[in-house]
């Protein structure tokens, strides 16, 4: 019997309770017993769907009715996407919330918030989305499709004299690189016509009054190539020591051997 895995497909939706009394006139409140938290997928499409009732457990009518979802960071200062709801089935209360994948792209996998926002009469009011009442809903923000993209950053190599055409080498030190957030570093450098040595240097200090090598040096000469490098271990500031002991030619109009590292990226 070949081994089978079984997938499902099915949509999101979330009930949601509007302050509307019920049809009967009753003073009801109801609560929902259980709210599920919404996930959001990135580097692909998502659907939500959301369910509007009242108080007495009916359906809403929320056709006409410019729905707004807003979607808040953890601390609730900021919103991240706002977006109004498409009618599904606006009769029976059913709406959705479509996110495309450039929608969140640029957004980081973390919890957050939901919240809705209904025009009643003339009124704006919130919609209940958790067991408490509460007019906030948590959503998550995952990585579960693709891998999260690590885009690379360009570390700074200051501006410097070149060597002397006696030989005597110049040292330069790259823009530090905070790696709070990187256990693992990865840096490539690029290097055109180079000719001297580099070297990783550490620091755990803030004032940056100590630096510490990572690794012992890499020569190099008259290299015009792309190099890796890997840091692991607690180093929370890394840089880059480059020692430049390319020379000037000493016959006029002959090759020569002076070069630089053009370019660093760390991720």
């Amino acid at each position: 019997m070949t081994a089978q895995t079984q997938v499902y497909l099915y949509n999101q939706r979330q009930l949601v309770v509007l302050l509307e009394r019920s049809p009967d006139g009753a003073q009801r409140s109801y609560e929902k017993v259980y709210s599920k938290d919404l996930i959001i997928s990135r580097g692909v499409d998502n659907l939500l769907e959301f369910s509007f009732i009242n108080q007495n457990q009916k359906p809403v009518n929320i056709s006409g009715k410019v729905i707004t979802c807003r979607i808040l960071n953890a601390d609730g200062t900021g919103i991240l996407i706002q977006k109004t709801l498409t009618p599904v089935l606006p009769v029976t209360g059913l709406s959705s919330l479509s996110l495309t994948k450039d929608d969140i792209e640029n957004i980081n996998t973390q919890y957050c918030y939901y919240s809705l926002e209904i025009p009643v009469d003339t009124f704006d009011y919130p919609v209940f989305v958790d067991s408490q009442g509460g007019a906030r809903g948590i959503i998550r923000i995952v990585n579960s499709v693709l891998p999260s993209f690590v885009p690379s950053k360009v570390v700074t190599i200051p501006s410097h004299v070149p060597p002397l055409s006696s030989g005597q080498p110049v040292t330069y030190y790259s823009s530090y690189i905070n790696t709070a957030e990187a256990p693992v570093l990865s840096l490539q450098v690029t290097f055109e016509n180079f000719t001297g040595n580099i070297q990783l240097q550490g620091s755990t200090l803030g004032d940056f009054s100590l630096w510490y090598p990572l690794a012992a040096p890499v020569s190099y000469t008259a290299e015009t190539i792309t190099d890796g490098f890997n840091v692991q271990g607690y180093h929370p500031f890394v840089r880059m020591m480059i020692v430049n002991s390319g020379t000037y030619p000493v016959i006029p109009n002959t090759s020569f051997l002076q070069g630089d590292v053009v370019e660093i990226l760390a991720r």
